[in-house]
């Protein structure tokens, strides 16, 4: 497995949480946001259209986004601005949890969802 085709599969999932780093360093928060969520919902669109189902981990990733930023922008504090990252990671931490702790199946379909055209082995050593 090239590196390449696999950022190529995970560039989909990122782009919005990438187009809102640009769009703020450039242009300022608020306009980072309304880019940021813009492209997530766009993003899901997309993907409900081209694949018949939604996409949880797209719309949870513009969720939370939308919250952060929202949070972010109301409260005169910058303190949330600068704990936003580790508040994010922390929730994509406590999910990939919940998936280590169900059956191997749920981690290996939401990997695939995820990977989309890229294999991935069914047993945890492949020889």
């Amino acid at each position: 497995m090239s590196l390449k085709r696999l950022l190529r599969a995970l560039l989909p999932g990122l782009a919005p949480l990438l187009i809102y780093v640009a769009a703020e360093a450039l242009f300022g928060e608020v306009v980072g946001l309304v880019t940021g969520i813009s492209v997530g919902i766009c993003e899901f669109a997309i993907s409900l259209l081209r694949e018949r189902r939604a996409d949880p981990f797209v719309a949870a990733d513009t969720l939370l986004l939308a919250a952060a930023g929202a949070i972010s922008v109301l409260l005169p504090n910058d303190i949330f601005f600068k704990m936003k990252p580790a508040v994010l990671e922390a929730v994509l931490a406590a999910g990939l949890a919940v998936l280590l702790a169900l059956p191997a199946q749920y981690l290996h379909g939401w990997l695939a969802s995820q990977l989309r055209s890229i294999p991935i082995p069914t047993t945890p050593f492949p020889s």
